[in-house]
C-alpha cells in the first residue's frame, strides 16, 4: 500500500478528456471485452461487479509499486483512463467503484475526483472514503453521500491503520446509517494480519450499529466462517467474494468443497466482486468460477447479480430504476 511519502492525489478535472467518463485510447476502446460472449452466455444472466477500484494516476502508480513489492503478479496495470475503459468493457450491468485514503487530508479531493469521473456514466456506482484522522470527517462524508449522491463508503482497516470499530468512526457510521447508504470494509486478516483486522472488531461494529448496511470484503479472509456467521445472523450484513474465487494465493489454503458449501448456504448474503484491476488472473476467471464451484443456478444468480441489485434498491433506488 502507498506509504506516507507518496504524493496526495490532485483534485483532477476529469482524466484528460472532455467527457467526465474516460474511454482511453480509441483503439483500446474497440478491443475485446473482458468477459467473452461465451462467458456471458454461461453465466445465464447479467452480473454486477460489487468491488472494483479506480484511483488518480499518481496514487494508482503508488499502489502498483506496493503490490509488486509484496510479490503480486498483477495482470492489469494501467492508468485511471485505461482501467476505467476496461471496466466498461466487462459487460457488467453496474460496477461499484471504490477508493480509500491511506492518510488524513486526501479523502475530500479523492472523493471529488471520483465524483467527476463517475457522474456521467450510469454503470459506475461510486463509493467514497474518509480517514479517521480527518478533522472534518462528518463534512467529508456528508458531501459525498448527500451532495454528490455516492452509494456509500469504502474503508480499509490495514491501510488506514484502524479497526472498523474505532470510536473515531462512530459519527461517520451514523451519517451512513441515517442516509440509508452502505459501507464496504476490508476488515479481514488477509493479506495483512495486524491489530486492526479481525472479526472481533466487526462483531463490535455490528452490535453498535445494527441498522448500518455493511459489506465485509473478501469474505473476511482468513476468518471466513466467523464472518459468514456474522452475516447470517444480521439482516444488514453482507460479504463480497472479491479476490477469492480463482485466486490461488488464497484458495490454495482452503478446502474448496467446504468453500462451495459455504457459498451455497450463504447465497443470499454474498456479492460477487472482481477487485479489478488488482487481479493475478484475467477478469473472467473469478466470474465463471462461480459455476466451477458446483453452485446451483439459483445461487449463482443471487451472487453474480441479485444480491447487489437488492442492496442497490435500498441504498440507491434511483440507480436501479435507471437500468
Amino acid at each position: 500500500m502507498p506509504t506516507d511519502e507518496e504524493p496526495l492525489p490532485e483534485p483532477i478535472q476529469g482524466l484528460g478528456s472532455t467527457s467526465a467518463c474516460p474511454t482511453g485510447d480509441p483503439a483500446q476502446a474497440q478491443s475485446a471485452p473482458l468477459v467473452s460472449p461465451e462467458g456471458l452466455a454461461r453465466l445465464g444472466g447479467p452480473f454486477i461487479d460489487a468491488h472494483a477500484h479506480l484511483f488518480p494516476d499518481r496514487l494508482m502508480a503508488a499502489i502498483w509499486r506496493a503490490f509488486r513489492a509484496d510479490g503480486y503478479a498483477l495482470q492489469h496495470e494501467g492508468t485511471s483512463a485505461t482501467v476505467a475503459d476496461a471496466l466498461l468493457r466487462t459487460g457488467a450491468e453496474r460496477l461499484f467503484l471504490l477508493v480509500y485514503a491511506h492518510k488524513a487530508g486526501m479523502a475530500a479531493s479523492l472523493n471529488d475526483w471520483l465524483y467527476t469521473v463517475t457522474r456521467d456514466e450510469p454503470r459506475f456506482v461510486p463509493f467514497g472514503t474518509v480517514h479517521p484522522d480527518d478533522a472534518d470527517r462528518a463534512a467529508i462524508v456528508s458531501r459525498c453521500l448527500i451532495d454528490q449522491g455516492f452509494a456509500g463508503l469504502k474503508l480499509h482497516c490495514s491501510v488506514q491503520r484502524m479497526p472498523c470499530d474505532d470510536p473515531r468512526l462512530d459519527p461517520v457510521y451514523e451519517i451512513v446509517q441515517d442516509a440509508g447508504r452502505a459501507v464496504i470494509i476490508h476488515a479481514g486478516t488477509a493479506p495483512y494480519r495486524d491489530a486492526h483486522t479481525g472479526v472481533v472488531h466487526a462483531r463490535r461494529l455490528v452490535a453498535r450499529f445494527p441498522d448500518l448496511k455493511v459489506v465485509f470484503a473478501h469474505l473476511g479472509m482468513w476468518e471466513v466462517e466467523a464472518f459468514g456467521a456474522l452475516a447470517a445472523a444480521n439482516a444488514n450484513v453482507y460479504l463480497d467474494c472479491s479476490s477469492v474465487i480463482a485466486y490461488p494465493r488464497f484458495t490454495a489454503q482452503m478446502d474448496l468443497d467446504w468453500l462451495g458449501g459455504f457459498f451455497e448456504q450463504l447465497a443470499d448474503k454474498i456479492l460477487w466482486g472482481s477487485d479489478y484491476p488488482y487481479l493475478e488472473s484475467d477478469y473472467e476467471a473469478p466470474l465463471l468460477g462461480l459455476w466451477e464451484m458446483g453452485l446451483s443456478a439459483a445461487a449463482v444468480a443471487k451472487i453474480r447479480h441479485d444480491n447487489a441489485q437488492r442492496l442497490l434498491a435500498v441504498i440507491r433506488p434511483e440507480v436501479v430504476r435507471s437500468v
